[in-house]
């Protein structure tokens, strides 16, 4: 498909979606601005160009195993120093985050192609650009770390481990009250999750999580 070797040019790529008989809710949301769903226009398109590539052929995308694998040894190439034995914890834990969202991308790329209404193509795009979002700061972390050897430390990460240093200075009363309240918290967000409605909310909602269920890992360590 030449659309993507001469400019992606947004209009164009709608129109090309037209024609190879796209989800027709997610088609009426993109045009309502195909210029900022340029990448909604892109991975349909691709999407479209991988099921219908000939046996001789070389796909546009690669499986998810070969893409998952793919990155990893980018990622391992790229960020050696993730290796070493004084790399700080918080880059190591943004790399598995940095996973997670793949996973999340790719389940919700392939809802989207599923949606029904403009309501929900809008929760679907929202949430896939929220997950493109965290996947750029992940990045910007090992990138500056890389380049010169300190932290930026803009990712919420970093204050969730301030977090969990004020909490080695509770007493066991104090723990025993966060405690409780932590158990409520991840409750209520796994409920939110589980309800399936906003989800364009999603990401932020599981980084939440993962935030709470660390600090009450913690404290039950601390309470031992």
């Amino acid at each position: 498909m030449d659309w993507f070797s001469n400019g992606k040019n947004p209009i164009e790529g709608l129109s090309l979606l037209r024609r190879t008989g796209g989800n027709p809710f997610l088609i009426k949301f993109i045009s309502t601005n195909p210029k900022a769903n340029i990448k909604l226009i892109t991975d349909n398109l691709k999407s479209y160009t991988d099921k219908h590539t000939t046996p001789n052929e070389v796909p546009l995308q690669l499986t998810k195993t070969e893409t998952q694998r793919k990155t990893s040894k980018v990622i391992r190439e790229e960020y050696a120093f993730l290796l070493n034995a004084d790399c700080p914890i918080e880059l190591k834990l943004l790399v598995n985050q940095k996973f997670n969202t793949f996973h999340v991308f790719s389940k919700l790329h392939n809802q989207l192609a599923d949606c029904t209404t403009l309501e929900e193509c809008a929760d679907k795009a929202a949430s896939i650009i929220d997950n493109y979002i965290e996947n750029r700061m992940i990045f910007a972390e090992l990138d500056y770390y890389r380049d010169t050897k300190t932290l930026l430390g803009k990712h919420p990460i970093f204050k969730e481990f301030v977090h969990l240093k004020q909490l080695r200075t509770l007493n066991q009363k104090d723990l025993y009250i966060k405690k409780r309240s932590l158990e409520h918290n991840i409750w209520r967000i796994k409920s939110e999750i589980d309800k399936g409605d906003k989800t364009h909310l999603d990401t932020e909602r599981r980084i939440r999580l993962e935030n709470k269920s660390a600090q009450l890992a913690e404290i039950e360590r601390l309470i031992e």
